[in-house]
């Protein structure tokens, strides 16, 4: 990943120079291998270059065109190279001296602020339109590429990563407690706010159009729920896929350095590294690396037995890492100033070992399979549909499929998708009758019906939803407590915190009754670019650049127009995926039921390595953090964790990571008689400093 600064003064002096090199040296573990400024009077522009594709090896940025006075700097991958070559006029010159980045200026020269639309790939890119006196801002569909901004009367200034910004002194450096309040609850659905006051993203898909006169901000593409795909047979659906899955495939894998695939034995990372695998063999180019994590003192969750599977066929270098041996802490200090905020992924130090790895063999191209469940969707909203229309015997052929093939609890899938069902009912006659048509569901016939009513726990649930239309319960001075969590009341009340989570869960209500709703909800959720943005931060210092070939705007509206059956046929969820991949990976990976749970080998190297860390941030915890936790409710949790009786380790290492955060970056007092003391010093100074 490169990375792109810049500043315009509306008011005041011009652009000093040493405010840009200022940025770019910040960001230097981003690009390695060029630097460049270009300033003119108001406005300065800066990259950083890390070197990926064939033409970025002669690419330079900041690039000025005189004639048409404009000038841009970017991070930027287009994918639709020779349609634009060709619509631009720019078939006379070898495509290898046509940098992509001069596609996307000429694409502006011609379309203006509409050029965003005929662009495919990912990108953050900033244009200065000298005629227009304008600065021109666009984000790729997605959120790949990472776009950080602050805006004030005087001053507009950008930034790939939040830590350049405060190089310049009017940039003010305040907490954001909104963000604090989301990181704790889990919720992230707003793509605009960090964890500082006024340091802002450019949500996905948008484009910022910032004059001496005011901004405008607009949203060039969303996802089309409307549309739908519809072809003749199963296999026209799965040959589409296959094709738009592999034009994705193959647009990341172009590279001037080898190319590597994580590889888990899933079907997402399979998929991908084996459509490489044959895009690489057909081009007769090197065989494709892989990085998988295993798990050997894990034996439930290490997935060696599909990597072998998938490696049998031939075509790959394989590399692995001892997963298990990873501390969740390795490199603590180093992970936060990257990171410029709480971690989000548990998992981010073994992704962080992987792309050190990937470094030593040479490769700065790893392709990476996140993305295909929100993409491609496992169809489970189809089950609501299915309930709404009271097609229960279709409804108990999915149920039955679901816990046969991927060992589900048939009473969980019961309880999350007849409650909104049955909580419809108003009165005792209403409940009689639904409850009459449930039982009508032909689950295990051979049972008496009223041990059927009692092994799938519908007779608690039919308690529970009586007590709900009852209301629910006071917690004496009639109003209900909303929070019983390690957050403080007070901290919750100071920032409204319980308005914004229903605002929240308001705005998604309507989302999430059919699978085509469902579908969009997580195609556009604001977990997405964040995730995108982790993993590009933890790449940058090992010289990595991370794509993601689901993140493919081709693929999600293809998958988001697919008929729910397509998606989840008798019981077996992302169907259309297990068709089109028929014969490109093993069948031991396409009839694969589920994938192993992540969660508990973070856990036991959480437990293995983390145990100083987290005494230290929740029993020892420095002055201030009691303003944004109920310590008491926090460490008995702990205890609760530590004894091992109930899992607490999400909760656990989401208030140890905003703890260590707090401190380390300035927020809270630093307690200097730590052995962390010092470290803790030099980051908080580290970001603070100009």
């Amino acid at each position: 990943m490169s990375a792109i600064v810049g500043v315009y003064r509306q008011v005041g002096p011009p652009v000093a120079r040493d405010d840009i090199d200022r940025m770019l040296e910040r960001l230097s573990h981003c690009g390695p291998d060029d630097k460049g400024v270009w300033c003119h009077e108001r406005v300065g522009l800066g990259h950083r270059m890390l070197q990926t594709t064939p033409e970025s090896l002669h690419e330079k940025l900041p690039l000025f065109d005189r004639a048409a006075n404009v000038a841009i700097t970017a991070d930027a991958r287009i994918d639709n190279r020779q349609e634009l070559i060709d619509v631009l006029g720019l078939r006379g010159r070898l495509k290898s001296e046509i940098a992509d980045s001069e596609l996307v200026l000429a694409a502006y020269e011609r379309w203006g602020e509409f050029c965003v639309q005929k662009l495919l790939g990912d990108f953050a890119f900033v244009i200065w339109d000298g005629r227009k006196q304008q600065l021109f801002c666009a984000r790729d569909p997605f959120g790949v590429k990472p776009f950080f901004y602050y805006l004030s009367g005087k001053l507009f200034t950008f930034a790939t990563e939040v830590k350049a910004l405060f190089c310049l002194r009017e940039v003010p450096r305040r907490l954001n407690e909104t963000r604090v309040g989301d990181y704790l609850t889990s919720r992230f659905q707003d793509k605009e706010i960090t964890f500082f006051e006024d340091i802002l993203r450019l949500p996905p898909a948008h484009t910022l159009t910032v004059r001496r006169d005011g901004v405008q901000m607009r949203q060039y593409w969303t996802p089309d729920p409307t549309r739908e795909v519809r072809h003749s047979s199963d296999a026209e659906y799965a040959e589409e896929f296959r094709s738009i899955f592999t034009e994705a495939v193959r647009c990341r894998l172009r590279s001037a350095f080898p190319v590597g695939s994580m590889l888990s034995g899933g079907l997402d990372s399979s998929s991908v590294s084996c459509v490489a695998r044959n895009l690489l063999m057909e081009n007769g180019n090197d065989l494709l690396h892989t990085f998988s994590g295993l798990f050997e003192s894990i034996p439930e969750c290490d997935e060696r037995v599909y990597i072998e599977a998938v490696l049998r066929t031939g075509g790959f270098k394989p590399h692995y890492l001892q997963a298990d041996r990873v501390s969740p802490f390795a490199d603590f200090d180093s992970l936060l100033w990257y990171l410029d905020e709480p971690n989000h992924r548990p998992n981010i130090t073994l992704q962080r070992s992987i792309y050190n790895q990937a470094e030593k063999e040479g490769v700065r191209i790893v392709l990476d399979g996140l993305g295909g469940d929100a993409v491609v969707s496992h169809g489970l909203g189809y089950l609501s549909e299915v309930v709404q229309n009271r097609r229960w015997a279709e409804f108990s052929e999915h149920v039955e499929g679901l816990a046969s093939h991927f060992n589900w609890d048939r009473r969980a899938l019961l309880r999350k998708h007849l409650t909104p069902y049955l909580s419809e009912a108003k009165d005792r006659r209403q409940w009689a009758t639904l409850a009459s048509a449930l039982i009508q569901i032909p689950f295990h016939v051979k049972y008496p019906l009223s041990r059927f009513y009692l092994d799938y726990g519908l007779r608690p649930l039919a308690r529970k939803l009586r007590r709900r239309f009852l209301g629910p319960p006071s917690d004496g001075n009639g109003s209900v407590r909303p929070y019983h969590s390690i957050i403080s009341s007070r901290f919750a009340e100071s920032i409204s915190l319980e308005d914004r989570s229903r605002q929240m869960r308001a705005s998604q209500s309507n989302e999430v009754n059919t699978e085509r709703r469902s579908h969009y909800h997580h195609l556009c959720s604001g977990k997405t670019p964040l995730a995108l943005e982790e993993f590009g931060r933890a790449a940058a210092p090992s010289r990595v650049e991370v794509r993601f070939p689901h993140y493919d705007i081709r693929l999600a509206e293809f998958c988001l127009g697919l008929p729910p059956e397509q998606k989840l046929w008798q019981g077996w969820s992302r169907m259309i995926l297990r068709r089109a991949m028929n014969q490109i990976f093993p069948e031991e990976i396409q009839w694969r039921g589920g994938k192993a749970d992540l969660f508990v080998p973070f856990e036991r190297t959480l437990r293995n390595y983390g145990q100083d860390y987290l005494e230290e941030a929740i029993l020892r915890t420095p002055t201030g953090v009691e303003k944004y936790f109920d310590l008491s409710v926090l460490r008995r949790r702990y205890q609760r964790y530590i004894s091992g009786t109930v899992s607490e380790a999400n909760t656990i290492w989401a208030a140890s990571n905003l703890i260590w955060w707090l401190q380390k970056s300035g927020f809270i007092p630093v307690k200097l008689d730590e052995p962390q003391a010092s470290s803790a010093v030099h980051l908080a100074t580290s970001l603070t400093n100009v």
